[in-house]
């Protein structure tokens, strides 16, 4: 029996190479503290795969920060049952209660002389100010003078990132940034820390460069934004793009960062054969274990398969430079044990699929795709065709694709149903089918559109199949195979 697929995979795909910032669509430029925070678990983006940098945060929200901010600083475990205090306007059954409860609980937030905690007004930058310094272990005995000025001035005193006004509500953005700070600041009575022990040690490649911090992907750890202060590494020198080995404490700090043991391709494409990979002039093979990433020029960065690589996925990309940056790797004796494909546009970047419905939505022109019924805003130089193939890339304010225009080709003779089968078109071409060809099931009206679409995950011996691929628009030249066509009023 053939088995359903979804697209998820496909969108998870185009999403992970869609740029860093957690490829948060409205989120320009490096921003590390956002993904810091993010990935600290203490701040998070909303479903429609927005930040919202610039929207202010209610009490009820900030009291959620809090906690999870003071769990992450200190590592404390939350009461058991929180004590908190029963305030007027806080709703016995509402989403935050439990949040609001934990925070006063721990001394972080208050209520009014009213008894009110206000859950749903914006909170202020005094009131964020306040409560970063008490997590950090200082009281209102600490704070000489009258609020919000005696907390303020505490605040300035631990190098705290200043506000434009303490009484305007606090965006989401600057929130992230003072987090960032509280982070790295000290606790109440300990010492800055000065920790030179080794934890970790990994090979990675920089994704976010700022003045006190480096985001860098590592093989072994993943994703994370380390501090360099005090470590003898010089930000100007770093990039996006860089691979390198580096060593850091257990507090997050950078120790040392070198291009040390890491090699450069002369050239931007390389050889790539079942057997071997050519480097500089070089044949070598990958390692057992060895790790290949791409990172496209926004930063973003996917792991690819070895054995994908190897099969063809990526070689006619590679052959052709659809590779606009050196490509870097580590030897582990006359293997290659770490790859990097830098500023990658090939296949990978494109996504294939046939246009359901075309409207016209508040912002533009609005269409789906077959088997996916989220709508995109249309941004393709041309108007889209309903019941038509398109190839297709996510950016920030839509979808952008043009129309995939090549003939179908017949399968000669051939039974797909396996990752690594070769097979021939009518005319001789050759393709390889990876985990990443879609196959695809269509029923087809007496007018030619299409009456259903059915994600496959093999072909049948019976089936008539049909190849339709993209060998060249522009500059864009996507993956032969992209879709095996079963056309079901054939059969």
């Amino acid at each position: 029996m053939k088995k359903l697929l979804t697209l998820a995979l496909s969108l998870l795909l185009a999403l992970s190479l869609a740029g860093q910032a957690l490829a948060f669509s409205d989120v320009t430029g490096e921003q590390p503290e956002i993904d810091r925070v993010v990935e600290a678990g203490i701040m998070q983006g909303y479903p429609d795969g927005t930040f919202q940098p610039g929207a202010y945060v209610t009490r009820a929200e900030f009291a959620k920060v809090a906690v999870l901010a003071w769990q992450e600083k200190t590592g404390g475990k939350l009461p058991d049952v929180a004590a908190g205090k029963n305030f007027s306007d806080v709703k016995a059954d509402g989403w935050y209660v439990a949040n609001i409860q934990n925070a006063v609980a721990l001394e972080l937030m208050k209520g009014d002389a009213e008894g009110t905690f206000r859950p749903n007004d914006e909170i202020s930058a005094a009131e964020v100010v306040t409560v970063l310094v008490r997590i950090l272990g200082y009281t209102d005995a600490d704070a000489e003078g009258d609020w919000p000025d005696n907390y303020i001035s505490l605040a300035a005193g631990l190098d705290a990132p200043g506000f434009a006004k303490y009484n305007a509500p606090c965006p989401r953005q600057t929130l992230a940034v003072q987090l960032d700070w509280l982070l790295d600041t000290p606790v109440k009575g300990a010492a800055a820390v000065e920790d030179k022990e080794v934890a970790l040690r990994d090979y990675g490649v920089v994704t976010g460069v700022s003045t006190n911090r480096v985001t860098i992907y590592g093989w072994e750890n993943g994703q994370k934004t380390y501090a360099t202060t005090g470590a003898a590494v010089d930000v100007k020198d770093l990039s996006a793009g860089q691979m390198v080995n580096f060593t850091a404490n257990k507090a997050g700090q950078l120790l040392t960062l070198s291009q040390k043991n890491v090699m450069t391709n002369d050239k931007h494409d390389a050889a790539i054969s079942r057997e071997k990979i050519e480097l500089n002039g070089k044949d070598y093979a990958l390692a057992k274990d060895a790790v290949v990433l791409l990172i496209n020029n926004a930063g973003g960065v996917s792991v690819v398969d070895k054995e994908d690589l190897l099969a063809g996925t990526f070689a006619a990309d590679l052959r052709a430079s659809k590779v606009t940056a050196p490509i870097q790797y580590v030897l582990e004796g006359s293997s290659v044990g770490l790859l990097l494909i830098g500023d990658y546009a090939g296949a990978h970047d494109l996504h294939f699929g046939f246009i359901e419905s075309v409207g016209e939505g508040a912002d533009g022109t609005v269409i789906t795709f077959w088997g996916d019924t989220q709508d995109y805003l249309w941004k393709g130089d041309a108007d889209p065709e309903e019941d038509a193939l398109y190839s297709y890339s996510f950016s920030a304010d839509g979808v952008k694709g043009y129309k995939v225009g090549v003939a179908d080709e017949e399968i000669q003779g051939e039974t797909v149903d396996k990752v690594s089968d070769i097979c021939l078109t009518t005319r001789g071409k050759q393709f390889i089918v990876t985990k990443d060809t879609i196959i695809m099931e269509v029923e087809y009206n007496t007018d030619r559109s299409i009456k259903s679409l059915e994600n496959v995950d093999a072909v049948a011996a019976d089936d008539i199949i049909r190849v339709r691929y993209v060998v060249g628009n522009s500059n864009k030249t996507g993956l032969e195979a992209a879709y095996i066509i079963i056309n079901a009023t054939d059969k």
